[in-house]
């Protein structure tokens, strides 16, 4: 477990092997996903994107992968065609809807519908591997009911966790009602609070980790962990 500090995304843009093979199993319509965009335009999404799927997108294959939240892009396209690889994600960045997923890759399995409805109804699949890359508990701060269900599902768990060192809040508006929210995203208390409850399955450092405080990579000052937790099937 680490937070992303700027040394770790220079160490890896000596070799961008993220945007090297972006471009080299893009196709022309990938251009208009908005996953593939912010990959090509933002070397800290890359550098994330390699610590939790580099193995799965170089060198592991053959592998039950459930990605929640994780996109379109042209790696969509390698991933799918590496494991049994699943998506699901509301594609809010890809209006298009399920209409994205068979030009970005015929072959990919994607469930357009909350992750909450997916796994209650998908209570008996097993999978190798979890990946939650930049939603919680930032976009989605269901983060502890997301934990409580992914675990006893996989032999892994990988997210990338987004908290802030300063007051910071979004205005949104309910789809179901007219109701305005402002929603306040979690500190870096909150997660090392949450995070006590799995401590003993993350791997690498344990939650001193999360002491070091470094200078934000992204230009609204967020902060963010990447972390594996060793889920209920890897025990």
């Amino acid at each position: 477990m680490r937070v992303l500090a700027r040394s770790e995304i220079d160490e890896y843009l000596r070799d961008d092997w993220v945007l090297e093979m972006l471009s080299g199993s893009s196709e022309r319509a990938d251009d208009a996903l908005g996953s593939q965009r912010w990959l090509r335009q933002n070397p800290p999404k890359r550098c994330i994107v390699s610590a939790l799927y580099g193995d799965l997108l170089r060198t592991r294959t053959d592998l039950d992968v459930l990605d929640v939240g994780g996109g379109l892009s042209s790696l969509t396209r390698v991933l799918t065609r590496r494991h049994r690889y699943v998506l699901n994600d509301l594609l809010a960045h890809d209006r298009q809807g399920d209409d994205a997923a068979p030009s970005c890759c015929p072959d990919l399995v994607v469930h357009a519908e909350d992750w909450y409805e997916f796994l209650e109804s998908g209570s008996n699949q097993q999978w190798d591997v979890i990946i939650a890359n930049d939603l919680f508990p930032n976009v989605d701060q269901r983060l502890p009911v997301f934990v409580e269900r992914a675990l006893p599902a996989c032999r892994m768990l990988r997210m990338s966790l987004t908290f802030f060192d300063h007051p910071h809040w979004y205005r949104a508006h309910r789809e179901d009602a007219e109701e305005i929210f402002h929603m306040m995203m979690w500190t870096r208390s909150q997660l090392v609070s949450f995070l006590r409850g799995v401590e003993s399955r993350i791997h690498g450092t344990g939650l001193d980790a999360l002491e070091a405080r470094g200078e934000s990579v992204f230009e609204n000052g967020r902060q963010v962990c990447i972390l594996s937790i060793t889920g209920d099937l890897g025990t």
